[in-house]
């Protein structure tokens, strides 16, 4: 069976975006794909040890869209994701983020100039 992380042509997308924490031995992503038909993004998270393969049980059905009317939600989802266990379990609050501000706010900026662009063009 096809994988939509790494063959995400097999399902008629593209992987447009992603970040992901930085973790030894185990993953955790937050995903962004573009349907290459329609240019409508969605996401999904996955994390887990190292055995399973990332986004291994997903399928096109299972990503959720980003509404290009109600960004603000989708904002809200990235930065949740980014703020779950920021920081490791046993260090203290002077350890660095597993995940730079600044790659959130690029992805986040991405995803508004797409939709931006796709409505100037449907004009």
């Amino acid at each position: 069976m096809s994988n939509i992380y790494y063959n995400p042509e097999d399902f008629g997308l593209t992987i447009f975006g992603m970040v992901e924490q930085d973790l030894s031995y185990s993953f955790d992503m937050f995903v962004i794909w573009r349907n290459n038909d329609t240019d409508t993004l969605y996401y999904k998270t996955d994390s887990g040890c190292s055995c399973p393969s990332p986004f291994e049980d997903d399928t096109r059905e299972t990503l959720i869209p980003i509404d290009p009317y109600h960004l603000q939600s989708f904002v809200a989802e990235l930065r949740s994701w980014a703020n779950h266990g920021v920081f490791e379990e046993n260090n203290t609050d002077e350890s660095p983020p597993k995940v730079s501000f600044d790659k959130i706010i690029e992805l986040e900026d991405k995803v508004s100039k797409h939709y931006n662009f796709i409505m100037k063009k449907g004009n």
